[in-house]
């Protein structure tokens, strides 16, 4: 049984799929559709801000469904725009691993 276990796993690990975050524009897309009520403005500043900050050689980067959540409770905030504050506020929506948070605030949250 135990060699069994190993052949599968084996498999299942050459068999991982990896899919790359999207471009810009195709999340601004995703985000517009799938967040009611989200000004053009925001989604395209929370945008900027996802890509930059994937870029930044954070332990843990956001995914889509993080950005999502992120811009959900930006609106939910009824946030306009990302300021200093929003962003101390509201990053550990997106962020899950503290030090990327005190990273991020710590480059200026941009």
């Amino acid at each position: 049984i135990l060699h069994q276990l190993m052949h599968t796993n084996r498999v299942l690990q050459k068999s991982s799929l990896y899919i790359d975050y999207p471009d810009a524009e195709r999340e601004l897309a995703v985000v517009q559709r799938q967040v009611p009520g989200i000004g053009d403005d925001l989604a395209g500043q929370i945008v900027r801000f996802v890509q930059q900050v994937r870029g930044a050689g954070l332990r843990k980067v956001p995914s889509i469904s993080e950005t999502l959540d992120w811009a959900l409770a930006l609106v939910v905030l009824n946030a306009d725009h990302l300021s200093r504050q929003v962003l101390a506020d509201t990053l550990p929506v997106l962020l899950k691993d503290r030090q990327d948070i005190e990273q991020v605030l710590r480059q200026g949250g941009r």
